[in-house]
């Protein structure tokens, strides 16, 4: 398969925002398959209670990954009755996430223009540390954003995760399963490692053969590699991780309209 024409494309993001892209996907004439291969589950309880102490120092910083990171964290501040020094600096990765960090009144927000670990870590602030070291809470799920808490901490910094939620993989349904079936091959999108290697060793089979034979779309040059790695043969990068740019770029590829 050459592109994406009249081949329908597998979505693999979380419900929410993967249900978001399949319908802008529709407006151009193109069929999906929603599957997520993961759930988020946000932590419960006073866990952060933990980290009062850092958590009061104005000088700390801390990082969010994600907009989950953000509705994570603050649940778990209310919850622990805690509160956070108005000049305590946060630090978005993308700007979605930078919206959800101002829309929970944080004041001193800074955002890499581009949504993954490479564009943050192109930060001037984060390029190497003062002494004596600082403080940067990443503020994340277990399994992810290895690459930012590895340089960081190669370039002096004093790193820790605080972990608010948990990634949850899931099984291929008996419906989207049968749909994949009936098809003579699928194209794909995926926008997290996790996701890649849930599906590409814990799905049947047949759908992970299809999917390698077709094209995937990706969010950056770390997961394209990691793609090729598993045997895709065509892989793609969206330049921007929103459902927005990625739809626009399958739509380049395919040359399709609205109808």
């Amino acid at each position: 398969m050459s592109g994406w024409e009249q081949t329908p494309v597998l979505i693999t993001r979380p419900l929410e925002k993967g249900r978001e892209l399949a319908v802008l996907l529709q407006a151009n004439s193109i069929d999906s398959f929603v599957a997520p291969a993961f759930e988020i589950r946000l932590r419960e309880g006073n866990y952060l209670l933990e980290y009062e102490a850092l958590l009061q120092q104005s000088e700390v910083r801390l990082i969010f990954p994600s907009v989950n990171a953000v509705t994570g964290f603050f649940k778990a501040l209310q919850s622990a009755g805690l509160n956070l020094p108005s000049q305590l600096e946060c630090i978005a990765v993308g700007p979605a996430t930078a919206a959800a960090l101002k829309d929970f009144g944080t004041e001193r927000v800074s955002c890499s223009a581009g949504a993954n670990s490479e564009s943050l870590l192109e930060l001037s602030g984060l390029q190497s540390a003062e002494l004596p070291a600082k403080d940067i809470l990443i503020i994340s799920a277990p399994g992810g954003r290895d690459l930012i808490e590895e340089t960081l901490k190669a370039r002096g910094f004093r790193v820790r995760n605080i972990y608010v939620y948990q990634r949850h993989a899931l099984g291929l349904s008996a419906e989207i399963f049968d749909l994949i079936g009936k098809q003579p091959g699928i194209h794909s999108v995926f926008t997290s490692a996790m996701a890649l290697e849930v599906i590409l060793s814990e799905w049947p089979d047949v759908v992970t053969e299809k999917i390698k034979k077709g094209q995937m779309l990706v969010i950056s040059e770390r997961l394209r590699k990691r793609a090729i790695t598993h045997g895709i043969q065509s892989v793609r990068v969206s330049p921007a991780a929103d459902n927005q740019s990625i739809c626009d770029r399958i739509v380049q590829q395919t040359g399709a309209t609205g109808g």
